[in-house]
């Protein structure tokens, strides 16, 4: 299984910012890739152990599972 690292830059306050991340099941509600996304059953709903799955537009999806989290720093 690959890892993926991403960094982006948001032009908002940090709580903000924070706060879509920690709504971790629906990242479709800011992401314009993707048609939907959802926690998988069972999941945490945020922090570390939480799993989503994301639907691409294209019709494939990935499975997400968050393994470190620090509240409002990474």
């Amino acid at each position: 299984m690959g890892t993926i690292t991403v960094t982006k830059t948001l032009n908002v306050d940090a709580a903000r910012a924070w706060a879509a991340l920690a709504d971790f099941g629906n990242i479709a509600h800011f992401h314009p890739g993707l048609s939907g996304s959802h926690l998988l059953d069972g999941s945490a709903n945020a922090g570390v152990g939480a799993e989503r799955r994301c639907d691409l537009k294209d019709k494939n999806y990935l499975v997400e599972r968050v393994r470190d989290w620090k509240d409002g720093s990474s």
